[in-house]
């Protein structure tokens, strides 16, 4: 575990949903787009200004990654597996939704991409894998090629309105977000609206970036989820 901090946010996600249903109404069931979706790729859009959350730090320095590779853990049954997704932000929106449903399709039957690459290591004898563990830079590398350098945990998926994750080194951020819950705002006639809002916390380590940095990025992605019409994908 490393030194952590955590900020958190809140979203108006109002006009967010009623575009997703929108975009949906033009769609195969089986192609569907979640909140789940366009939270995290507008949250991987975001972090291109801001590529110091998805670096990696050895202790001593930090270390410039050169593609962002998200990490979505997956809950299932009794244990959790990995959603990797890399170079998120070069998809569309479409193809993050495709790309994100194949590979949890392939993780609910035990096939999954993260899965089978454990199974493969576990498969080499004690010592080696002992080994492995002392090369220099192994750690980074598999974040880089197997793991993911930046995570994304959906809370929301379990009713759950915010929390705080946990970072494990190397990595230098991560972010959660929980359900959509609805909440009564005063008018300026006296009365009340309704509206939707998303609480999004990201936890980082405080060796690495300062909280000015983090604070900027959750403000660049509040701006951008509140202003739907900008997500790329999205009906205007």
């Amino acid at each position: 575990m490393v030194p952590s901090v955590n900020m958190t946010v809140e979203a108006d996600v109002t006009h967010l949903a009623q575009l997703r249903t929108t975009l949906n109404a033009r769609r195969s069931k089986e192609r569907h787009i979640t909140i789940s979706h366009i939270v995290s790729k507008a949250a991987c859009d975001v972090l291109m200004d801001f590529p110091l959350l998805f670096a990696s730090f050895n202790g001593k320095k930090v270390i410039v990654n050169p593609d962002l590779v998200l990490n979505v853990p997956v809950d299932i049954e009794n244990h959790v597996e990995y959603l990797v997704i890399r170079r998120p932000n070069a998809k569309s929106l479409d193809e993050f939704a495709a790309e994100s449903a194949a590979e949890l399709a392939r993780i609910q039957r035990g096939e999954g991409e993260f899965r089978r690459y454990v199974q493969s290591v576990m498969r080499a004898p004690a010592w080696i894998r002992r080994l492995m563990i002392r090369v220099p830079g192994r750690d980074i590398r598999f974040l880089r090629t197997r793991y993911g350098n930046f995570a994304i945990s959906n809370f929301g998926s379990f009713g759950i309105d915010h929390g705080t994750v946990a970072i494990s080194k190397p990595m230098i951020a991560a972010m959660c977000f929980g359900r959509i819950a609805d909440r009564l705002i005063g008018t300026d006639h006296g009365g009340f609206d309704s509206i939707q809002i998303l609480s999004l916390s990201i936890t980082f380590d405080h060796r690495a970036v300062d909280g000015g940095y983090v604070g900027r990025y959750l403000s660049s992605l509040k701006q951008l989820l509140e202003s739907a019409d900008r997500l790329p994908g999205m009906p205007g």
